[in-house]
């Protein structure tokens, strides 16, 4: 960035000859006659005579160096504006780096609940061939009907599906995880982690308070705030006189380039020179130049930035209080549906007895396996809609989950 102050350096070298010949030159030369004398040892001439001479038609072989360096007070506020530029860049590489990270917890715990979904779905086929076999023993004893070993038997088969679709989900969404990942596809990985989410409690306006600032969306508003402003004074610098150094110098040879030695004393300057300027442009003064055009303009662009990120900051805070509000609802869906699993359990526990007892048909209490099903199944779902709130916080905060859980109500 700061090689704005290097110097404008140029060097040349040209060869050329003109396409016309020189013109003759007509002079007077003195010419001694005998009656010349001496003085102090050299003659005096007392007669001229006419002489034409005709310059040399040859190449002219000449080198030329020049540098120049303008200094003005608009470099100091361009080389602010490319480190912020800079840093910029670094909020957005930041941005990308974490949405990666936020999409990678939240696939590995989605990866988890369908493998715990299998787990139950697995339980469940088990127990519906348990059934099966039990109701077709009962069916050969004369216990029961025909009907009730069939549906016994459709019910099991009809689980097969299902267990092929959810396994089939988690090869998908497993092979999404590992190009998130970028690794190859048939590296095969083993997961290792529990969705059994720590319930706690937020403060959401103290969280506002303590991390808001923390929010790369913010940062990214406060540094583009940072460079309207520089940008206005940068416009506004335009209007200051501009200071040039320049330096250049010309070697000329002086003799025949193809004939004479180039390393002689035969070079002399043309040219050369060292010049310091100091000049300022009018035409930047007059109203609705434009120059002037471009200092409204960037005062305009900071009144902007002022304003989005007024907005900017109460959608975050908004974004917290939705996520805290979502956690809570969560926290306290999981303990109900905890509730109705435990009093689906009981219930499936008192059908099957009642089932093996001969009390009930497999018609009885087939809705209470579906209700313990679904609870279950909705009891996962709503662990991980818990642990992907925690997630949407930490990322919402851009801080971690240890520092935030300091911050208990």
């Amino acid at each position: 960035m700061y090689n704005v102050f290097y110097p404008k350096i140029s060097a040349s070298v040209k060869l050329n000859r003109l396409n016309q010949g020189p013109s003759s030159i007509s002079t007077l030369i003195p010419v001694p006659t005998s009656q010349s004398g001496t003085l102090n040892g050299l003659p005096i001439y007392d007669k001229v005579m006419p002489y034409t001479y005709t310059p040399p038609h040859r190449f002219s072989l000449g080198t030329s160096i020049s540098a120049s360096l303008t200094l003005s007070y608009s470099m100091i506020h361009g080389i602010r504006l490319t480190e912020m530029d800079y840093e910029a860049g670094r909020i957005n590489l930041e941005k990308a780096r974490r949405k990666v990270e936020l999409d990678v917890k939240k696939t590995f715990y989605n990866l988890l609940v369908i493998e715990e979904s299998i787990k139950l779905a697995e339980q469940n086929y088990q127990a519906a061939v348990t059934r099966f076999k039990q109701a077709e023993a009962n069916y050969k004893s004369g216990l029961v009907d025909q009907y009730s070993m069939l549906a016994a038997q459709v019910a099991m088969e009809s689980l097969k599906p299902v267990m092929a679709e959810i396994r089939n989900g988690y090869e998908t969404l497993l092979l999404s995880f590992k190009m998130l990942l970028g690794i190859d596809l048939d590296i095969p990985i083993r997961l290792t982690g529990s969705i059994e989410p720590v319930i706690q409690t937020f403060d959401p306006k103290e969280l506002s308070t303590r991390f808001l600032s923390n929010r790369l969306d913010i940062q990214g508003l406060l540094l583009a705030q940072r460079i309207t402003e520089e940008a206005w004074k940068l416009e506004k610098s335009n209007l200051l006189p501009v200071l040039t150094l320049m330096y250049s110098m010309d070697p000329t040879f002086q003799g025949d380039p193809f004939g004479d030695l180039w390393f002689d004393k035969s070079w002399k300057q043309q040219s050369g020179m060292f010049g310091i300027t100091l000049s300022v442009s009018l035409d930047n003064l007059i109203p609705n130049s434009n120059q002037q055009n471009k200092i409204y303009a960037a005062s305009i662009d900071r009144e902007k930035i002022r304003v989005q990120l007024s907005q900017v900051l109460q959608a975050a805070e908004l974004e917290i209080r939705r996520i805290v509000l979502g956690l809570e609802k969560s926290a306290k869906s999981i303990e109900v549906l905890k509730l109705n699993v435990e009093l689906a359990e009981k219930a499936n526990r008192m059908g099957q007895e009642a089932y093996r007892a001969g009390l009930k048909d497999y018609s009885q209490i087939e809705t209470t396996e579906v209700n313990l099903q679904e609870a279950r199944v909705n009891l996962l779902k709503e662990k991980f809609n818990y642990l992907s709130g925690l997630l949407e916080l930490e990322n919402a905060l851009n801080t971690s989950l240890e520092t935030i859980r300091g911050l208990r109500k």
